[in-house]
């Protein structure tokens, strides 16, 4: 099949057919199940469990597992934002002594007055010598120029793929028409 799709539209998947053309309208609304290279950026005060764009490589620690075997089912392609996804040993490349942010491109959120975000994070966050929940936190927020809003702390150790929808308050944001959101994982 083919998909296209462009940063500020939703996706489009179809299965073309040998010999005929299609034009395309996609419609408004910003989705990324980061099958294309949209220049999404990490930051980071560590050098191992940066955010990355990677199919993930499963990890466990006895039969407990830290990382997923495989992106999110129901989204399209292979490959998801994860961290930690440098080595299939939970002690690899977990983040350790920081943090490291992953921030969405801009997005012109000015014309919507409640807009809804979705999206899907596996959290696992362990003592690797002791087994015990380890210190730190998966934050998710909501930047614009010197406005930065906490939309949510995330559930520490669910080990699958866990849905989180959030309808966004816009009124305490100046600008609207250059907002960010970012995710947080931090030890």
């Amino acid at each position: 099949g083919i998909t296209s799709g462009k940063w500020g539209y939703q996706y489009y998947a179809w299965e073309l057919k040998p010999d005929t053309s299609m034009v395309i309208e996609l419609m408004p609304g910003y989705v990324d199940h980061f099958k294309f290279q949209y220049p999404w950026t990490a930051q980071s005060t560590i050098s191992n469990g940066v955010w990355g764009k990677a199919e993930p490589i499963g990890a466990y620690i006895l039969e407990d597992q830290i990382n997923p075997e495989y992106d999110y089912a129901n989204d399209l392609g292979s490959e998801c934002m994860i961290t930690g996804n440098g080595s299939s040993s939970p002690l690899g490349s977990d983040v350790d002594r920081g943090y490291t942010r992953l921030i969405s491109p801009s997005m012109d959120l000015s014309k919507y007055n409640k807009p809804i975000l979705n999206f899907q994070a596996w959290t696992v966050k362990r003592n690797l010598t002791n087994g015990s929940n380890a210190q730190g936190g998966h934050r998710v927020y909501l930047i614009s120029a010197t406005d930065t809003l906490l939309i949510d702390i995330l559930v520490a150790n669910l080990p699958n793929w866990e849905n989180y929808t959030f309808l966004l308050d816009m009124s305490p944001l100046k600008n609207k028409s250059n907002v960010h959101i970012m995710f947080e994982a931090v030890e």
